[in-house]
This record gives structure tokens, sequence and C-alpha cells, in this order.
């Protein structure tokens, strides 16, 4: 019987692993190995987003003189100030995502997508955006290696949060992963669209963080009377991979209703705005206000 069940799960680990599904971004984030990280953003004329939260100042550093260009709302809800290549910003209050313009010394207008959400008990990483022929000189500065090369891959990290949740704990790879609670207030009402919206409950079982990536695993719970394929196109895509335990789920109140999405990101999924909670708190609070 034991053997019957061991084989069992590495069929299911083999199928789980060629499952894995690549989306592929065009930006690039890397959190360097230090006890201050700093996240490193890849301008590729795509808007970055800067995470921050209410009361704390966040550092965004570029490589030449810098001045933000914004709109009253970021203006009158953000305080800003400019140094050295480097902005300083700290919001007062709550603000939904808003685009300005980090504008160089050269001229050149880089953009950003800020936004801001309660404050959580962790230290913001500063930011560093560069240019995509700034990599090799940035690597060299911070110490970092190729990930494709040294890094856990993506598959490494998927079998790494399978075997932890399902499998045995003495069997988990040695592998540099941090692991964690997913901490702060998400929103997954657009996690899936097309024919799988409002298919499925979603719950943040558990984080694990490499160097290079972020893994979020979710509990995902069928709504419906009927069976469910979990497609993996229907995810939002806001990831680099996504995978599933189980590639089909069982109708609600039946014992095979859940399985476990496996969200690989660039970063925390708190960090995308997209998940973040803001807007919604921001209506509760006009509401409230009143």
């Amino acid at each position: 019987m034991i053997q019957h069940h061991a084989e069992s799960w590495r069929n299911n680990m083999t199928n789980l692993i060629k499952k894995i599904a690549f989306i592929a971004t065009l930006s690039l984030t890397v959190i360097t190995p230090s006890l201050q990280a700093t996240e490193i953003h890849v301008w590729d004329k795509k808007p970055i987003e800067i995470r921050l939260e209410v009361g704390k100042e966040r550092l965004v550093h570029f490589s030449d003189n810098v001045m933000l260009e914004a709109p009253q709302e970021v203006v009158d809800k953000v305080q800003v100030y400019s140094a050295a290549g480097t902005l300083y910003l700290k919001p007062k209050q709550q603000l939904g995502k808003t685009r300005a313009w980090a504008v160089l010394n050269s001229g050149e207008k880089i953009f950003l997508d800020i936004f801001a959400v309660r404050p959580k008990d962790e230290e913001l990483d500063d930011i560093k955006i560069i240019h995509s022929d700034e990599m090799a000189q940035t690597k060299e500065v911070f110490g970092l290696s190729t990930p494709v090369a040294t890094g856990v891959t993506v598959q490494q990290l998927v079998q790494y949060a399978s075997i932890d949740l399902y499998g045995v704990q003495r069997l988990v790879p040695q592998l540099p992963v941090v692991e964690s609670e997913v901490t702060g207030e998400l929103d997954f009402t657009v996690l899936f669209g097309g024919g799988s919206a409002a298919m499925f409950d979603v719950k943040p079982l558990k984080q694990y963080r490499t160097a290079n990536y972020t893994l979020t695993a979710l509990l995902i719970t069928n709504r419906t009377q009927w069976p469910q394929q979990v497609i993996y196109t229907d995810v939002f895509p806001a990831h680099i991979a996504v995978s599933s335990q189980h590639i089909d789920v069982g109708p609600v109140n039946s014992i095979t209703e859940s399985t476990t999405l496996y969200m690989v990101t660039d970063r925390p999924l708190r960090e995308n705005s997209v998940f973040a909670v803001t807007t919604a708190e921001l209506m509760g609070e006009s509401e409230g206000d009143s």
C-alpha cells in the first residue's frame, strides 16, 4: 500500500511539473540577498508599479538626477522629495493606482503607476530602476548572478511548494527558499476571468520566496454544483508561471472540491495593484467620512 501511494505521488509530481504554464513578462525584479533588499526594475517602456504604505517612506533610485511630475491627486496625498538621483516618497493617505512620470536629467520620462495602501508590519525595500543595458553593471554591484544559471528555477520552486504542502517533509529539497504566511489583505476578484470567472473561492495558504521569484500557494474551491477544470489561460496574466496540484476539481461540498494553485510572480502579490486592496478601502473610508 505504501509503495502504491509513493508511486502515485511520484506520478502526480511528474505531471505537475509538466503542466507548469509560462507567460513571459517584460519587466524584471531582482531581490538582492542582503539585509536591506533592493528591488531592481528594468525600464522597458512599460509603466512600473510603485507600491507605497501610508506613513512609510520608500526610496526609488535612478541612474541620473530625477524629478517627479504627477497629477494633483498624487501631489496632495504623497510627500515627494528628490535628491541625487533618488525619489523619496511618503504617502499621507491611501491612493488608488495613479500614473506619474519620473523625469531624468536627460529629459527622458519613465512612467510610474503609484498606489498606496494601509501600512503593514514589514519594512519596504528600496527600488532601483535601470535600463536593460545597465543590467551587467548592476549585477556586479549588487553581487547578483544570472537567475537561470544558478538561482532556484520556477520548476524547482513549484516542486518545493508541492512537497512542502502535500509530501513528506524530509523530502523537501534543500533550497534557499524563505517560507512565510501571506500577509496583508488581498483581493482575488479578478484572479479568474473568461469561462472561469466567479467559479472559485480563493484563499491564500503560504508564500515561498527566493532571490528571484515569489510563489504564492492559493487554495481554490469550486463554487458550482458541477466538476470544473483549472484553466491556466483564465488566470489573470500578472504572473510568470502558474500551475496547480490537480487539473480537475469536483463539485462543491465534495471531497475533491478544492485544489492548490501555485502562482509564481516576480514579487509578493501585495506589491501588485491588481491584488492589493486599495479601491475598496478608499470607497469604504470615503463613505465612513461622509
